[in-house]
């Protein structure tokens, strides 16, 4: 559950300056609530609701009756966060940039995912 924590903690310090690194190598920067604004501010948004989510969780060590919920929630936002760097890496691919750092992130949230799902699993199942 540690790891898990930390993980979660290490997205929601990285999400921050890669998505914002991320957009502004975007081949295009209008002014306008395009599409790609509201997928930035929405990704923005649900970093800040995953770090809520990730501090309820450092807290809620001791309680088993919240554990199962955060994490469930925590899967849930990292799946939401899972589809910005698949369009980012689009994007910044169809310009010739390179685009490894978006599948780092991609890699991390999926094993983020995996973990959290481990450990999910672990508190649901009841020992025998």
């Amino acid at each position: 559950m540690k790891k898990n924590i930390f993980y979660n903690l290490l997205i929601t310090i990285l999400l921050f300056p890669y998505v914002i690194g991320r957009w502004v190598l975007w081949p295009f920067g209008e002014g306008i609530w395009t599409f790609e604004v509201f997928i930035v501010f929405g990704t923005l948004g649900i970093g800040v609701i995953l770090s809520i989510s990730n501090i309820l969780l450092c807290f809620s060590l001791k309680w088993t009756n919240y554990k199962p919920i955060l994490l469930k929630s925590t899967i849930i936002f990292n799946s939401i966060l899972l589809p910005y760097p698949i369009y980012s890496g689009i994007l910044i691919g169809l310009e010739g940039d390179p685009v490894i750092i978006d599948i780092a992130a991609i890699l991390f949230l999926y094993g983020n995912i995996w973990l959290s799902n481990k450990e999910y699993q672990k508190l649901i199942k009841p020992s025998i």
